[in-house]
């Protein structure tokens, strides 16, 4: 396979005993646990630790703890937190980003330049488009369109922002997002859901809804206080 893209693999590529082959130019932490027949692509790197820096409103930590399930694929330059797991038969695209916490179940497609935020929960079977922000959980069967934005906190302080807690939103199973839609924290979606692109979800939706078009409207002059 690795031939057919013009790679030597007698000099570009190690091949562990249970058949994993990780390009020379892959950073690999030692704690990584690679099951069966997975293909790690090249400047990938498997094992990153948060950075902790006063700038950032959230210090955040991840134990030395990554498993990488059977035939699992992780593209260029894609970047893998410690405290995650990925399921078997996984496509985690190029450049993709995958945060400490993160649980993905098998078969899943995260496409190019998609973030999958810290602590995210994800099924079996979804689908997550190129530019794609997800934070939050989602059942199996998912699919998730071309830049879709969870968002995970409503206060709105820039003068004295303190982070507490994240409330992202929760997914169903079967539930469809077009691209371009953004669901705000703490709303619940259903089992069976379809959203319509670049729809804004203010509130919960039940099982079975469907939800189109943008909410936005002129209001007064927000005071930051």
């Amino acid at each position: 396979m690795l031939e057919e893209f013009g790679f030597d693999t007698n000099n570009d590529w190690k091949t562990l005993t249970n058949g994993t082959q990780i390009h020379k130019t892959a950073l690999i932490a030692p704690w990584v646990r690679f099951d069966d027949n997975c293909i790690v692509y090249p400047y990938a790197i498997v094992g990153r630790l948060p950075d902790l820096s006063s700038a950032l409103a959230r210090q955040a930590h991840a134990a030395k703890i990554l498993t990488i399930g059977k035939s699992t694929i992780l593209g260029y330059h894609s970047i893998i937190y410690g405290n995650v797991k990925i399921g078997d038969g996984c496509l985690i695209g190029d450049h993709g980003f995958i945060r400490e916490g993160v649980k993905i179940g098998n078969n899943c497609m995260i496409g190019a330049y998609v973030n999958i935020n810290y602590d995210s929960k994800i099924g079996n079977n979804c689908r997550f488009q190129n530019g794609t922000i997800f934070h939050g959980e989602c059942g199996e069967d998912c699919f998730f369109g071309l830049g879709v934005i969870c968002s995970n906190d409503k206060r709105i302080d820039l003068n004295n922002y303190q982070f507490l807690d994240s409330h992202p939103p929760k997914f169903g199973k079967r539930v469809f997002v077009g691209s371009g839609s953004n669901v705000l924290p703490e709303v619940v979606i259903g089992d069976d859901v379809v959203i319509g692109a670049g729809s804004l979800v203010v509130k919960d939706v039940e099982t079975g809804g469907l939800v189109l078009g943008p909410i936005a409207k002129t209001s007064i002059p927000h005071v930051w206080v």
